[in-house]
């Protein structure tokens, strides 16, 4: 029994430590290197980068681009509003938060806008509107005759809460500001439009831009909207109620003498 004992010690008595620390060292640092090496992607089936496109905004006055804005701002570019089918103003408080824009029950030519809770829902000159509208700058004073169409329009942006100090003491609410296209200086283009629908509905459109010289252009644009009426009044006998007529046209030269520096006029 003592012999037997003695030949099974025998093997483990000649069995080395620091054998086995060195191998299950050499097997821990070889497994990381394995795995990492049938998991990496190729280079040819890795997933494509996306790139955002960068958006600008002008709402400070000056281009800066919008994450580093710090405003709530809601930007609309042209193809936008031309892929949302958004014709009027008022089309624009579909899918801008905090925003609504109805035509105004006192004219169907004037524009109420709500923005924040903030809002002055007479068109009378007298009253000074809650949210500020700006066409190219240029300070809209009354929302009566602002339920315009959109007419090549290049953005548009909505700017949530008070505009004070940018805008004047008039914006509590908020502001809009519009910007329509500049005129090309170095390719000439045309489009015309058309569509119809119910009750007569009708649309044209057409917009011309032309290089005129080096440096200098001019851009032409129109859109007329019609349609019948489909209301009548019990009380008043009248009939052909919420009928259409909407007819926009603007011009616009562009002069720019230097590269820093442009004329606009519109």
């Amino acid at each position: 029994m003592h012999q037997g004992d003695h030949q099974a010690a025998g093997p483990a008595a000649g069995f080395r430590p620091g054998h086995a620390l060195g191998l299950v060292a050499a097997l821990l640092v070889s497994v990381p290197g394995t795995y990492a090496a049938a998991t990496a992607p190729d280079e040819d089936t890795a997933a494509p980068r996306v790139t955002l496109q960068e958006i600008v905004v002008h709402a400070r006055r000056r281009d800066e681009k919008l994450e580093d804005a710090p405003l709530a701002i809601s930007v609309r570019s042209g193809e936008q509003l031309r892929d949302e089918l958004a014709l009027l103003l008022e089309d624009l408080g579909r899918d801008v938060p905090n925003v609504r824009m109805v035509s105004s029950p006192q004219s169907v030519s004037a524009l109420d806008v709500t923005i924040r809770g903030q809002t002055v829902n007479r068109s009378a000159i007298v009253f000074d509107p809650a949210v500020g509208l700006y066409i190219d700058g240029v300070y809209v004073a009354n929302g009566q005759g602002a339920m315009g169409t959109l007419l090549d329009v290049d953005s548009v942006e909505v700017v949530r809460g008070s505009q004070g100090t940018l805008f004047g003491r008039n914006n509590t609410g908020g502001s809009i500001l519009l910007r329509t296209h500049r005129p090309d200086l170095e390719h000439a283009a045309a489009e015309v439009a058309l569509s119809g629908g119910d009750y007569g509905e009708f649309m044209d459109r057409a917009i011309l831009n032309l290089p005129l010289r080096s440096g200098f252009g001019v851009r032409l644009a129109y859109q007329g909207n019609d349609r019948s009426g489909f209301g009548s009044s019990v009380g008043s006998g009248q009939n052909n109620l919420e009928n259409q007529h909407r007819y926009q046209a603007r011009f616009g030269a562009m002069w720019k003498p230097a590269e820093a520096s442009e004329l606009y006029f519109t």
